[in-house]
């Protein structure tokens, strides 16, 4: 079971989010509609009464209390995962025997006295895989051959219920924590702005900067050194304290201002890449400097070659981001060196069971899962020798009640099949648009009757390439 929100990837090993194999977490994150908290996220206020700052959840009558985070999972795919969760109620954190919360027991007991929280986790696959890891353990190492780092994008929304000052703290909104290993001096603490450029974090024992939007921090050197980028609209700061050279890092980024004032209905939004880099041990701020432009989080979409021929860029940063034209996009990315494959977000596709990506280097459909709720597709292709993709529904049908599934089974010869899951019987044009691969043209009119299914034969109208 998972007892945290997934903000943050694990650090080394590589977290089961983003590993691929036949126990992935793509084949399990479906049950993840469970009470899952997220600790780092912690809002500070001042007291009314004068006595300080304290944090929004305060001890109650019940003891301990959390957030209660209802976790849900619109995607779990093989490229991606995507976690979700919407907080408005408190719940009690009754402590067992050692002190710890067991998370298997909450009861809420009523809304959260101050904020409302949306959060958003979209973990892509890391370059780790399971291949060896049960059958052949002695060969282990290889599973890890091609990774160099694990990342997720969280994203959310605060929602202030009723006027509040912050408290006077470095931090009042903590939202994801950034933690080094021992033995690491502070000038291994490093700090990137897109005005200033790389530099070192300010002396000291007690530090505090801010990462204007397009700015990074990381620590190193060191395998598995962390990494968090502000995507976000707002500046955010990164504070924490250290005793001594020898002793670990314990900092955070969070948002808002001690002492600054939020009117009720304010939302404060955030958007933050974080993970960590297994190359940070050669030199972190090379390494995270080169992650942060392959993937376009210091801004800009020069980060890797790219052309659009069919469709619209919206966004390059962390994912490709296009909206489709007539359900299809076309675009080269690539060659670049890259931590992660790509991932690939289209807007505009049917989500009936027949959108995939062809590269044309290889002449053969891959199909891609969507967000549940969303017009959004969502995978990811490695770009690191260059890809030249078509993206888009292989078929669409005028009744978006009918499901789509294209085959090879019959005999090697493709087949489509068309679903009718509803309880009346419809007459349906298919057709696969003019710029799609193999069957592009080509239009049927058939009848499926009311949970039953038909077959059509599609010629081929032209080369996959």
């Amino acid at each position: 079971a998972l007892h945290d929100f997934p903000a943050s990837p694990e650090n080394w090993v590589p977290h089961f989010f983003g590993w691929r194999g036949w126990d992935g977490w793509q084949h399990m994150v479906k049950q993840l509609k469970i009470f899952a908290p997220l600790w780092g996220l912690v809002v500070t206020v001042q007291t009314d009464d004068g006595a300080g700052a304290r944090t929004e959840l305060t001890p109650g009558e019940h003891g301990r209390v959390g957030y209660e985070r209802p976790t849900g999972v619109p995607l779990a795919g093989y490229w991606c995962n995507v976690f979700r969760a919407r907080t408005s109620r408190v719940i009690d954190l009754p402590e067992d025997s050692d002190g710890w919360p067991p998370f298997h027991v909450r009861r809420p007991i009523g809304p959260t006295p101050l904020t409302e929280h949306e959060l958003t986790a979209t973990v892509p696959a890391c370059r780790a895989d399971l291949e060896n890891l049960w059958f052949r353990p002695e060969f282990f190492s290889n599973s890890l051959a091609s990774y160099d780092a694990s990342l997720a994008l969280f994203e959310g929304t605060i929602r202030f219920k009723r006027d509040a000052v912050l408290g006077e703290v470095a931090r009042p909104i903590e939202l994801v924590g950034l933690r080094g290993g021992e033995g690491l001096g502070l000038a291994d603490i490093l700090v990137y702005a897109p005005e200033t450029g790389l530099r070192a974090a300010g002396g000291g024992t007690y530090f505090a900067e801010t990462v204007p939007p397009g700015g990074f921090v990381t620590v190193g050197p060191l395998a598995g050194a962390p990494f968090v980028a502000n995507l976000g609209p707002e500046t955010v700061s990164f504070s924490g304290s250290r005793d001594d050279q020898g002793c670990f890092l314990n900092g955070a980024i969070g948002m808002g201002r001690g002492g600054q004032r939020v009117a009720a209905g304010t939302e404060m939004r955030f958007r933050l890449v974080n993970g960590y880099l297994t190359r940070g041990d050669e030199d972190t701020g090379e390494v995270a400097r080169d992650l942060a432009e392959s993937l376009n989080l210091t801004g800009g979409t020069s980060g890797y070659p790219l052309t659009v021929r069919r469709g619209r860029l919206l966004d390059a940063a962390f994912i490709l981001t296009l909206a489709a034209d007539d359900y299809g996009v076309e675009f080269a990315a690539g060659p670049r060196r890259m931590c992660i494959d790509l991932p690939v977000r289209v807007l505009g596709l049917a989500d009936n069971g027949c959108a995939a990506f062809l590269d044309r280097a290889r002449g053969h459909f891959v199909f891609v899962p969507f967000v549940d709720g969303e017009d959004c597709a969502l995978f990811q292709v490695a770009i690191d020798e260059g890809v030249d993709l078509w993206v888009g529904n292989i078929f669409v049908c005028d009744d978006p009640a009918i499901r789509l599934t294209l085959t090879a089974a019959h005999e090697g010869r493709p087949r489509l099949e068309v679903h009718n899951p509803t309880d009346r019987g419809r007459v349906v044009t298919v057709h696969s648009p003019d710029h799609a691969p193999m069957f592009g043209g080509l239009r049927r009119q058939v009848r499926v009757e009311p949970g039953a299914s038909t077959f059509i034969e599609p010629e081929v109208t032209q080369d996959a390439q």
